[in-house]
Formats: C-alpha cells, structure tokens, sequence
C-alpha cells in the first residue's frame, strides 16, 4: 500500500523549515562575504590606503597587524578587539551614522568565529608531529 503524497511531503516539509535555520545560525560570517561590505560602506574612505591611525581595513593581513594602537582584532576574542569597542562604543565610524546592530553582531561573529577558528586551526597545525 501506497502512502498519500501529502503524508510524506508535509512532514518532510516541516523537518527542512526547523533545520535549516539552526544551519544558517551554525555558519560562520566570511570576510569577503559578510565583512567586506560593511566596512566598504562604513570604514573604507579613512581606512584604506592612507589609512587614519595607520589602519588598513580592506584585508584581514592588515586588520591583523593593526594601526598605530596596534592590532584591530584578537582572533577569537571579540571582547578583547580594539575594533570591536570602538564599533560598540559607537565611536566607529565617527559623526552620527553608527553601525546597526546587525552588522555589529557579524563583526563580533567574525572576529569570535571564523578568526577564532583559524586560529585553533593554525596552533593545532604548529603542534602537529609531521
């Protein structure tokens, strides 16, 4: 015996509308993808190649190296990033237009996830017996 069409496709259905949020919550924010256009938005005219405070923000080498103050970010420590308090602090970008919250919380993500996990992945490499 045959089940109805209907039996199989709505509980299907409903599984694939519960998973893939919790996908789309698991994926880590790119730089290309997710960061590069807020800062081409918001950062980039003071940030670039004559940048204010010596800060390149156009790659992640040179948000790595930082500015005058140092590096902009700690890898997996949003916390602890030069960038991530002035972007909350709303110093960054300067005069009234201050980041959305949203676009806050990718940065965060960022720097907490995707450098985080580069990192890890990076020490685990160095430790790794050939």
């Amino acid at each position: 015996m045959q089940l109805p069409r209907r039996l199989i496709l709505v509980p299907m259905t409903l599984f694939a509308l519960q998973v893939a949020p919790l996908a789309a919550q698991e994926a880590s924010p790119t730089f290309e993808d997710d960061v590069t256009p807020i800062f081409a938005g918001n950062c980039i005219a003071c940030h670039a190649e004559a940048a204010q405070s010596g800060l390149d923000l156009r790659t992640v080498e040179s948000i790595l190296k930082g500015g005058m103050s140092g590096p902009a970010v700690v890898p997996g420590k949003s916390s602890e990033s030069l960038l991530m308090m002035k972007v909350e602090s709303g110093d960054m970008p300067p005069g009234l237009s201050r980041l959305a919250d949203t676009q806050i919380g990718i940065i965060r993500d960022w720097i907490d996830k995707t450098l985080g996990a580069k990192e890890e992945l990076k020490a685990s490499a160095a430790g790794a017996v050939p």
